[in-house]
């Protein structure tokens, strides 16, 4: 794992907020992940007034996020669903914060993550959209799974 600059980790951290709300898009619209990105990358998205992106973004990091849940999504789904609590269901989790959990998921399966940083950086993205109890890690969140 490269050891990055501030700016490079606030760009990434950047990048995991417009990922989120690229995937929340993707599912309550429909369009397709090429199209999507292509629209942010372009400025045709707003990025939620809530969320600090005043440094920018790493365009290709958020780029990698979102096709990477697209390509992975059964299997990051599974996870996910196999880690929840009897009582819940994948599509009983609100739309942002199933986005969330498998953008993260990916980055974990992707591997040459710092586990302990990616955990801290999705909550702190759900801060981002959150003003409730969501931000905190439930019972039934992944934390089971080999991050480290």
């Amino acid at each position: 794992m490269a050891r990055m600059d501030a700016s490079e980790i606030e760009r990434q951290s950047n990048a995991r907020i417009v990922a989120v709300q690229a995937l929340y898009l993707m599912e309550l619209t429909g369009l397709k992940a090429d199209k999507v990105i292509a629209d942010f990358l372009a400025g045709d998205m707003p990025v939620e007034s809530g969320t600090q992106i005043a440094g920018g973004y790493d365009h290709d990091f958020f780029s990698s996020i979102v096709h990477s849940v697209v390509e992975k999504r059964k299997t990051i789904d599974a996870l996910i669903s196999a880690n929840l609590d009897a009582k819940w269901s994948l599509d009983r989790l609100e739309k942002t914060l199933r986005a969330l959990l498998r953008a993260a998921v990916a980055e974990i399966l992707g591997g040459d993550i710092d586990g302990p940083l990616l955990i801290n950086d999705y909550l702190n993205v759900a801060h981002g959209f959150f003003s409730g109890k969501e931000p905190g890690l439930p019972p039934w969140a992944p934390i089971h799974m080999p991050i480290c």
